[in-house]
C-alpha cells in the first residue's frame, strides 16, 4: 500500500495510516532518560525514564516511494512488570509464547527486540493522527520483509556525539530536555531493562 504525505518541502508531514493491524518491525530503541510525563485527567504523572520506540511498517510507503516505508513512534516507560506497555510489547515481539513470558521475568533485553516484528495496532489521536495502541504476536507462518531502515539502539550511558546527531531532531530535543541531566539507568540492584 502506498501513502501520500500531505505536503513537501522537507517539513514533517504525517501520513495517513488506516486504523487496524499492520505488520511492523522495531527498528529504533532510544533511551530518552528521565522525562516529565505531563498530566492525565487533571493529575500530574510522576516523572519516569522513557524509551522511544520506532516501528517500520514495511507494506506502507511515503509518497509512492518503496524505499521510504512509513514509521510510527511510541514512547513507553522503562518498567518491566507484566502490566507495563514495554513488557506487553516485548512479549508480542518475542512471539507471545510462555517461553517469551518466562524470558521477560527477570529483565528485558532491548537488543534482542530490535529487528523483531509484530502486528502493530493503529488507532487515531483526537486530532486524527495515527498512534500505536498495541502490539500482538505475528500469526504463525507470517513472513516479514527485512527492514529498509538501519536498526538503532541508542543508550544514554554509552553514545557518541555522532550517534546523538543521527537521531531525528524531535528526539534530540527530548533527550536535551531530560530531567536527570545524565543517564537514565537505574541505580538499583535489579536490572529491569538492559541495553
Amino acid at each position: 500500500m502506498k501513502i501520500k504525505s500531505s505536503s513537501g518541502g522537507g517539513k514533517f508531514s504525517p501520513v495517513q495510516v488506516e486504523e487496524g493491524s499492520h505488520v511492523g518491525t522495531l527498528v529504533k530503541v532510544v533511551d530518552l532518560g528521565l522525562q516529565d510525563r505531563g498530566e492525565w485527567k487533571g493529575q500530574k504523572l510522576s516523572d519516569a525514564p522513557l524509551l522511544g520506540l520506532t516501528f517500520e511498517l514495511p507494506h506502507l510507503f511515503v509518497d509512492d516511494d518503496e524505499s521510504k516505508p512509513v514509521h510510527l513512534y511510541k514512547e513507553v516507560t522503562q518498567f518491566n512488570n507484566p502490566k507495563s506497555t514495554l513488557h506487553t510489547f516485548a512479549k508480542a515481539l518475542l512471539g507471545g509464547t510462555a517461553k517469551a513470558e518466562a524470558e521477560l521475568e527477570s529483565h528485558i533485553d532491548l537488543a534482542k527486540l530490535l529487528g523483531k516484528s509484530a502486528l502493530v495496532t493503529v488507532g487515531k489521536t483526537s486530532t486524527g493522527r495515527a498512534k500505536i495502541t498495541g502490539l500482538s504476536p505475528l500469526v504463525k507462518g507470517m513472513t516479514v520483509p527485512e527492514p529498509k531502515t538501519e536498526l538503532v539502539l541508542f543508550d544514554l550511558d554509552c553514545h557518541t556525539k555522532e550517534d546523538l546527531e543521527a537521531l531525528p531532531a524531535f528526539i534530540q530535543a527530548k533527550i536535551a530536555a531530560r530531567l536527570d541531566g545524565k543517564s537514565s539507568s537505574s541505580s538499583s540492584d535489579s536490572d529491569e531493562v538492559e541495553f
